[in-house]
């Protein structure tokens, strides 16, 4: 490779400084876009730099440069290098092409900077080489294709890459469902019938740290008595995170601790992790924003543990949630004392499957006073299928109805002075429900005629059932 450094200079004493041209021809550098007739190298005044320094540093310029070269296939060109005199934080720019001569990247790079990683030609040899991609790159149209890549962690149930709100009453089960998931994708296991992508997890126990490191004890010990595979890739973090705030430090200790990247993040529980009020739209924003940056910096899906508020029939908090996620399920406990989890949103998905479970005793041994140790696992119970429905409303009527209750949190009013509707009732217009309804996702996966007749025969099912009142254009819960 010719050196473009190979043209006669004057020479230098120590501390001075010095300037060349070069022509466009000999750059390769396209004139009517970039002038570059004069490009000068400068270094810096009071800096002793010998004749001998400068032609090291200027052949190790060059064998950068064909490095970069080599191992992306591209056409580089050094532009010019500089060094301002106020500061030794001077730069190098490089021009990047693509094959049909077409520029790809300009690429600033520091030349007097410290070797951080950063630096494609430090002062001295040593050096890092990192070309980075522009942060939002443009996909062109022809290169848009259908990706063939599979699209879960958990068939139906958790989307790859996806973020994924896993929300109940209090002691419903929901981190016992959760974590027994979680443990699955990182073994490799099928999921009840499901197939299942293996991959690291990250946990973060936010609640009750000593209750969950025994239901894992319980899980090896009902599960993994006889396993002999490698180790298993499930990490937890068990210290308090505020994610809005912490998120950056997360991500970078995820990254210094582990030599993979992660497939799945879980946050339990929302809760102790929102910096503010859940009610908030500012504060909920915030965390939804920090929950995507996970996904996208870590390039993993994140289940969010949450709670349901006084109305058990839907998730606690701002409506944003909501419209944030890729995948919902709900968990409830019923009289059976049966752990029942169902899909109640799948934005790329089948809804309604359900999962019927229960929790199983596993003792772990005696304490140090001498008093026996137990935790429960989850289990599947024996003979119920997935589409075995437990007795309450149809998917349609319930996500009517738990969309009723978030469209009187935004926009209700108490009801002016009526004969039929209870004294301060909060209620909203049925246009005000049913506009809520359809623009959070209802019958998403439907036409949009036939998602007005869903909600048609929802409501329909809803008063039948005396679960609502209607007087003239108002409507409530009951």
């Amino acid at each position: 490779m010719k050196s473009c450094f190979d043209e006669k200079r004057p020479s230098t004493k120590p501390g001075q400084c010095f300037r060349y041209q070069k022509t466009a021809t000999q750059l390769a550098i396209h004139p009517r876009k970039i002038n570059v007739e004069k490009p000068t190298i400068s270094l810096v005044p009071n800096q002793e730099i010998s004749a001998e320094l400068e032609r090291k540093i200027l052949e190790r310029a060059d064998l950068e440069l064909q490095r970069i070269a080599d191992a992306t296939g591209q056409q580089i060109r050094l532009l010019n290098i500089t060094a301002t005199k106020s500061t030794p934080k001077g730069g190098r720019s490089l021009l990047l092409y693509n094959r049909d001569g077409s520029v790809r990247m300009l690429v600033q790079i520091p030349w007097h900077a410290k070797d951080d990683g950063r630096t494609i030609i430090p002062i001295v040899p040593g050096g890092k080489v990192v070309v980075q991609e522009p942060r939002f790159k443009l996909i062109s149209f022809d290169s848009i294709e259908v990706s063939t890549e599979s699209a879960y962690l958990v068939k139906g149930l958790i989307p790859r890459g996806g973020l994924t709100v896993v929300w109940g009453p209090p002691k419903c089960g929901k981190t016992f469902f959760v974590s027994d998931l979680a443990l699955h994708i990182a073994l490799g296991w099928e999921y009840r019938g499901r197939r299942v992508k293996q991959g690291t997890v990250v946990y973060l126990v936010l609640e009750g740290s000593r209750g969950f490191k025994a239901r894992i004890a319980a899980f090896k010990l009902k599960h993994m008595e006889t396993y002999a595979g490698p180790a298993v890739p499930f990490h937890i973090i068990d210290v308090p995170v505020k994610l809005a705030a912490d998120h950056a430090h997360l991500i970078s200790a995820i990254r210094l601790q582990l030599t993979e990247t992660p497939a799945l993040v879980v946050i339990d529980t929302l809760n102790r992790s929102l910096s503010g009020s859940e009610s908030s739209d500012a504060d909920m924003a915030a965390f939804i924003q920090a929950a995507d940056t996970i996904r996208f910096e870590l390039n993993c899906a994140a289940i969010v543990v949450h709670h349901s508020g006084w109305d058990t029939s839907r998730m606690r908090g701002h409506t944003s949630l909501p419209g944030a996620l890729d995948a919902e399920i709900g968990v409830t406990k019923n009289e059976a004392k049966e752990i029942i989890s169902e899909v109640l949103r799948m934005k790329d998905g089948e809804e309604g499957d359900i999962l019927a479970s229960k929790l199983e005793k596993v003792d772990l041994g005696d304490d140090d006073d001498g008093d026996p140790i137990s935790a429960c696992v989850i289990v599947p119970i024996e003979g119920r299928t997935a589409s075995a429905r437990p007795k309450g409303l149809a998917a349609d009527p319930a996500k009517a109805l738990a969309t009723l209750h978030e469209v009187l949190d935004d926009q209700g009013i108490v009801s002016p002075a009526s004969t039929y509707i209870p004294a301060n009732t909060k209620v909203v217009t049925v246009k005000q429900w049913k506009a809520h309804a359809l623009k959070r996702g209802f019958g998403a996966t439907r036409e949009p005629e036939a998602a007005r007749k869903a909600f048609t025969r929802a409501f329909d099912t809803l008063l039948k059932l005396n679960r609502i009142g209607v007087s003239d254009d108002f409507v409530w819960p009951i």
